[in-house]
């Protein structure tokens, strides 16, 4: 929805223009493609058109987006059924793709170089024409919609280094671990707000005043480091962060998720990664949790 290639909601204000060229989707054909994709083995909807031939040309996509890195999940994985891993996420951008730009969107070189193609017997023809508007739809998928429609979400990404860890499994595996412990530290200061209105409806939720108690009961806050201004940048940033991506439901309160984003960012601020002598952040983030932060809040 937010490359523009999702119809809004009926009575919704447009705020994405369509990219050009393409056909936009209903959110019950993008539910489906998402659907789709968690197959195991993309499916080519192109008679003839082998799946390697898929998985390349989206693995070169995906290289355009600085996507591939080892912290991703890896592709024998799967995310569950809320989620997509990296082989997953290839297949539903090969659908989008192949759904939005129906017409191929081939470049002016790429007919040129039609007309002095040699003469192919039948079979060998429609093979490559095929190939030839896979790869035309996702070219022209990636540089009409989702390369621009991203390129601020990109741009913040190279402006916070730690939004890229976050999205790792390796820090999502630690989180994992120890989750009992953290959901326990959660639950607890997420009904200690009595005062607030509503606070005991939202007792899976935890507002600024119950973080800002977190903080100070397991003297997390200083005056250099963690001070008052940074806590509130920390609440706000990640809820802003949750927001755009469409998975926030308040940006006045905090669900487990986000507060996960916000005790790693906690962790980042007191441990900087120009004192982590080269260390992973995951490394640093288990360590703080074991050492410090579960210790601090279970005494």
């Amino acid at each position: 929805r937010e490359i523009g290639v999702v119809k809004p909601k009926d009575g919704a204000e447009v705020e994405v223009p369509r990219p050009p060229g393409a056909v936009l989707l209903t959110s019950k054909e993008a539910d489906l493609i998402f659907q789709r994709a968690k197959l195991t083995e993309v499916q080519s909807r192109g008679a003839g058109v082998d799946t390697e031939v898929n998985l390349q040309l989206a693995d070169e996509a995906l290289s355009e987006l600085g996507g591939g890195s080892d912290d991703e999940a890896g592709d024998d994985e799967d995310g569950g059924s809320g989620k997509l891993v990296l082989h997953e996420f290839v297949n539903a951008i090969i659908r989008v793709a192949w759904s939005c730009y129906p017409s191929g969107g081939a470049l002016e070189e790429d007919a040129s170089s039609e007309k002095q193609a040699p003469v192919q017997s039948a079979s060998r023809a429609t093979a490559d024409a095929a190939h030839a508007m896979i790869g035309s739809r996702l070219q022209a998928f990636l540089q009409q919609a989702m390369l621009p429609g991203c390129k601020d979400c990109l741009r913040r990404a190279d402006e916070d280094p730690l939004s890229r860890h976050l999205g790792g499994r390796r820090v999502r595996a630690v989180f994992d671990f120890y989750e009992p412990s953290l959901r326990q530290v959660f639950s607890h200061y997420a009904k200690a707000d009595h005062e607030s209105g509503g606070a005991l409806e939202t007792l899976q939720h935890m507002n600024l005043r119950e973080l800002v108690m977190m903080l100070k009961e397991g003297h997390m806050m200083d005056d250099v480091v963690l001070d008052s201004a940074q806590v509130l940048k920390i609440f706000q940033d990640v809820n802003a962060s949750f927001a755009e991506s469409g998975f926030d439901a308040d940006e006045d309160e905090l669900c487990y998720e986000e507060f996960m984003h916000v005790v790693a960012s906690i962790c980042n601020l007191k441990i900087p990664e120009s004192t982590r002598g080269g260390e992973p952040f995951e490394h640093t983030l288990q360590a703080w949790l074991v050492l410090t932060f579960i210790p601090t809040y279970k005494a």
